[in-house]
């Protein structure tokens, strides 16, 4: 009987936690209009879980029309010219830890108006058989409304790259 209270328990607390999502505060959306905000955060959530699973494919779907563009996936294929690789180092591992976003703010681009997230990225780093080390960044994410849902920019990492 104790067991399966504290099975119980235990299923209680991962289905409580999940239904909460990775947006720890929705004060930091307070400058979405109140209509768009519920969907934009459940957007926001299932792209940092696909980003946190490293799951590419599914991660591509949810990117903006112009990201799509810049790497030769979208409507403008016939002007699409490869984007530049980044070749990552034999060796090298990355796994991101937390993605919390913390302000989201107005962002015009083109006329066109999206919002640029401020979001704290732990990550993992280890390169070489070397002891990984955990970094803190400040990155920034983008999301525009098209094709009546919210999409989003691949992660935008400050100047510096970590090795």
């Amino acid at each position: 009987m104790m067991r399966s209270l504290v099975q119980l328990a235990f299923v209680l607390a991962i289905a409580w936690t999940s239904s909460f999502g990775q947006v720890p505060d929705e004060k930091a959306f307070s400058s979405v209009p109140v209509p768009q905000r519920p969907r934009l955060i459940a957007r926001l959530n299932l792209y940092i879980d696909l980003l946190m699973k490293n799951n590419q494919s599914a991660l591509t779907e949810m990117y903006d029309e112009e990201t799509l563009c810049s790497l030769c996936m979208g409507k403008c294929l016939e002007d699409c010219a490869p984007p530049m690789r980044l070749e990552v180092p034999k060796g090298f591992r990355s796994v991101i830890l937390a993605f919390v976003p913390v302000r989201v703010s107005p962002y015009e681009y083109d006329g066109i108006g999206d919002y640029s997230i401020e979001v704290e990225q732990t990550e993992r780093l280890s390169w070489k058989g070397k002891p990984p080390h955990v970094v803190k960044n400040k990155v920034k994410v983008f999301a525009v409304y098209q094709r009546g849902d919210w999409y989003f920019s691949p992660v935008s990492i400050p100047g510096m790259i970590y090795l």
